[in-house]
């Protein structure tokens, strides 16, 4: 997780150990709900695939992407070279192949996505999303108030005066990949 237990009990003022194992869940699915609105990975992962080239000259990997030492694009058993052969837009994930790539050809790639360390405001709306989800546990939304669930937790909020949701949705608005 990109953000710790004694991050997630500073920020709410916990000195407490009899929450942890709740406050890690919160953070776990806080950072999952966060993940899956965005279309990427806060964490560094390492993704390896193996397909077929369908005859398009580039393809998407989730982002942010990154090539380190070790990593390869190979097409046909045959290693290409960054920005010799392709360039990567670390940004939309996109890999793309100065040449056209014919298609059912076998395409390995192993490349590194998510971030080394993630961004302070990345890591304040999980802080922000896992505390909503820990104040709100098990209520029930009514009158004024919005609800998203997300497995076992909720994330409630006022829609007047300022919304903490509204202010993790704003820090992530940025980090938003949109799937078209």
């Amino acid at each position: 997780m990109i953000c710790t237990l004694a991050e997630i009990k500073a920020f709410l003022g916990i000195t407490s150990t009899d929450y942890d194992d709740e406050l890690n869940n919160c953070l776990s699915a806080a950072q999952k709900y966060l993940e899956n609105e965005t279309n990427r990975s806060f964490e560094k992962v390492t993704i390896e695939k193996t397909f077929l080239s369908d005859g398009r000259n580039s393809f998407f990997i989730a982002p942010p992407i990154y090539f380190e030492v070790g990593d390869y694009v190979k097409i046909d058993s045959e290693e290409k070279e960054n920005d010799t052969d392709f360039f990567v837009n670390s940004t939309t994930g996109e890999i793309a192949f100065f040449s056209e790539i014919p298609a059912n050809l076998k395409v390995e790639i192993k490349i590194n996505s998510g971030f080394e360390n993630a961004p302070d405001d990345i890591k304040r709306a999980v802080l922000e999303t896992a505390a909503q989800m820990y104040k709100n546990k098990g209520e029930s939304a009514s009158g004024a108030v919005k609800s998203k669930k997300l497995a076992d937790y909720s994330i409630e909020y006022e829609t007047s005066g300022v919304e903490i949701q509204s202010i993790a949705d704003k820090i992530i608005a940025n980090y938003k990949i949109f799937n078209i």
